[in-house]
């Protein structure tokens, strides 16, 4: 017979005690281990894909753990923590996401273990803290030095990075890795300049047709899906000063120009001869703004909104090459590479030479029958470089761009710190071995929350092992067998399912994301874990004020119903 207490096994109660509330603080780890669910099966080789449905009601299918979480629509605090967490290690090493969120769920649940145990949350965090600092120490140790312009290596940093998403075929992983070490050359800052890499003025354009080993790398700057305005006008302009007008158009022109020719801005044409000096009018105008153009030496025009067809006739006469409705960001881009200025028009701004940008070659290219681009090569910026990628649809194409901007982001953390590390779950391994060995130095409750942070880094190699099929308890315990013997490189090569040496067959990550990951990981688990309570804020529209007089009526009826008259 049950007794009276039984009901606490089907409903758990949990109190307020030593100054935390495990209800909210159980509740919070579980919204961090959904999270992670949701991501913990992007990992490796054989991750899958989730198809996310938007507001708008299109699709977006990706195995990119940020990409996942930013399109969440979530409400509750931890959750939004941790998609915070994950932008800020994508916008900064740009890899290691899914990593950093698993790492910062178990170090949550081991943490929720020893609190159940009769440990405080601080004496957890200071444990977490002192085993972060010997991490850090140790990954620091086991790391490699390696040269910055070291292809091979950097070719399988990329390979490494880029393993995880739909683009994972042998063929297509050594086509990108190619790809990526190619832009990274050609957009590596000078000696002089700045170290780090300008990964976001590399110009990529998604083609459809064809399949992901037909992408190549284009020197120079593409501006895609557009031609030269006019039939009469060059089609390649070599020595090119360019132009970046905002506007041409007539209709745009200021009243003051019109003024010129005694004309208002509003024309009314009820004669024949009034329209012929209409006509005339406009042609005189245009004569005027292309003749700016010519004697402050411009060949190339670039302009963001359309051409009106008598301007488009002028320029050719005039022999410059001119494109229309140019996107403003390759306008910013263009401008960048070329040290050109914006001007809005010709007509309140005054054109010199100074304003013009420089480029070695402009020239119109027409890979096939449907394909239009204009090519500016040998700009004076360092970096201008494209890379054209096919697929059979838009949903590879977006990965395979995602998957080349991991790359580069990899490749650029290798230029700001040339140190690797064995991936494959490798320095995890050694990491939990490492620290495991580190507590035994202690005495206190401590020893505890640096064992449990120890357990939970082997849940890298462990989801590694799970999402090949591969017998994950078996995996691990040649794992912990292979480190016990010193062999620091020991890791799960999912390909032949078995323990091997990463260093042998090539598989690394950068020392700085995975120093970052334990970071970004351990300080989510810190803030939530002196999470005590979960408060609604002040609503933002503001309550209406109440009239004096009924402000003092609310006052009475209060002090009535509570006898507060006396």
């Amino acid at each position: 017979m049950l007794g009276k207490d039984a009901s606490l096994i089907f409903k758990p109660v949990y109190k307020k005690e030593r100054g935390f509330d495990l209800a909210i603080l159980k509740s919070n780890i579980m919204v961090a281990s959904i999270i992670a669910q949701m991501v913990r099966n992007t990992i490796g080789p054989y991750s899958v894909n989730k198809a996310i449905l938007k507001k708008d009601g299109e699709v977006l299918i990706t195995s990119d753990a940020v990409t996942i979480l930013k399109n969440l629509r979530v409400e509750h605090p931890v959750a939004k923590i941790l998609i915070g967490m994950s932008k800020a290690q994508d916008a900064i090493v740009g890899d290691g996401v899914a990593t950093a969120v698993l790492l910062a769920c178990e170090f949550l649940r081991k943490a929720d273990t020893l609190i159940e145990k009769g440990l405080l949350p601080s004496t957890i965090l200071r444990g977490y803290d002192m085993a972060l600092k010997r991490a850090i120490n140790k990954l620091e140790e086991i790391a490699t030095w390696t040269s910055s312009g070291d292809e091979e290596v950097l070719r399988n940093v990329a390979s490494t990075a880029i393993n995880t998403k739909i683009i994972s075929q042998p063929e297509r992983i050594e086509d990108f890795s190619n790809i990526a070490l190619e832009l990274s050359k050609r957009v590596k800052c000078k000696p002089d300049e700045n170290k780090r890499l300008s990964i976001e003025d590399i110009r990529v354009i998604k083609k459809r047709g064809g399949s992901l080993s037909d992408s190549r790398v284009v020197d120079g700057y593409v501006i895609d899906d557009r031609e030269i305005v006019h039939p009469d006008m060059p089609r390649r302009v070599e020595n090119a000063s360019i132009a970046l007008i905002r506007s041409l158009e007539l209709k745009e022109i200021s009243g003051s120009w019109w003024e010129a020719f005694g004309k208002n801005v509003g024309i009314r044409v009820r004669e024949l001869e009034e329209h012929k000096a209409f006509l005339e009018a406009r042609r005189t105008l245009v004569k005027q703004i292309i003749s700016r153009l010519v004697l402050c030496g411009a060949n190339v025009v670039f302009v963001n909104k359309g051409l009106d067809e008598i301007t488009e006739h002028y320029l050719a006469r005039a022999g410059i090459l001119a494109v229309k409705r140019v996107f403003q960001k390759d306008m910013y881009r263009i401008a960048k590479l070329t040290g050109a200025q914006i001007l809005s028009n010709l007509m309140n701004e005054p054109l010199t030479t100074d304003k013009l940008g420089q480029a070695k070659v402009v020239e119109g290219w027409k890979p096939s029958e449907k394909e239009n681009y204009i090519l500016i090569t040998g700009c004076p910026a360092h970096g201008a470089s494209s890379v054209i990628i096919r697929g059979g649809n838009e949903y590879v194409l977006e990965e395979a761009e995602r998957s080349l901007y991991d790359a580069l982001h990899v490749i650029r953390n290798i230029e700001e710190d040339p140190r690797i590390i064995p991936g494959g779950g490798a320095s995890e391994m050694e990491l939990s071995k490492c620290l495991k060995e580190y507590a035994q130095a202690f005495k206190g409750k401590e020893q505890l929350a640096i064992l449990a942070y120890a357990e939970a880094l082997q849940i890298v190699p462990q989801i590694l092992a799970d999402n090949a099929g591969l017998d994950v308890l078996d995996i691990s315990t040649k794992l912990k067998a292979k480190h016990s013997e010193g062999v620091i490189g020991a890791g799960v090569d999912v390909h032949f399912g078995r323990v091997e040496d990463m260093q042998k067959i090539g598989v690394y990550e950068s020392l700085r994301v995975k120093v970052h990951a334990l970071n970004a990981a351990t300080d989510v688990a810190r803030i939530v874990l002196r999470i005590d309570q979960i408060m609604p804020a002040k609503a933002l529209k503001k309550e209406k004020e109440l009239e004096p007089e009924e402000e003092k009526k609310q006052l009475d009826s209060l002090k009535k119903a509570y006898d507060l008259e006396s």
